[in-house]
């Protein structure tokens, strides 16, 4: 019992570190100064340091993927591996968190202007 106890919290931080570096990678979009991303990405790492919550915890896992979402909205791929990437996080995403409908608008704004190139 103690093995999956340590597996489970193993697998939940390697799912926020996984949003840390997708959040890295999508904030170039923003900015391209290391620093800014670093910061951007290091918000749900440090984010769990409050008392009441742990970070090898599954069952907060979709506030992460919260955060995670505008983030892969802003990030247009370069590569189809990466649009494929994109599309299967952003797909657990939205099957993991009902509130990631609040970004729909930006996901409509964001095809809008990827479809007919203008850029914002």
């Amino acid at each position: 019992m103690d093995a999956w106890a340590i597996a489970v919290t193993v697998a939940a931080c390697l799912i926020v570190g996984g949003v840390a570096a997708l959040v890295f990678h999508c904030s170039s979009a923003l900015s391209s100064n290391t620093w800014v991303r670093l910061g951007f990405a290091a918000v749900p790492v440090l984010v769990a340091a409050s008392p009441e919550e742990a970070l090898g915890n599954l069952a907060n896992l979709h506030w992460y993927f919260l955060y995670l979402a505008p983030w892969l909205l802003l990030k247009r791929p370069r590569t189809w591996a990466e649009g494929v990437l994109l599309t299967v996080a952003a797909l657990l995403v939205g099957l993991t968190e009902i509130q990631a409908a609040v970004f729909v608008p930006l996901f409509l704004y964001s095809c809008g202007t990827h479809a007919f190139g203008v850029r914002g």
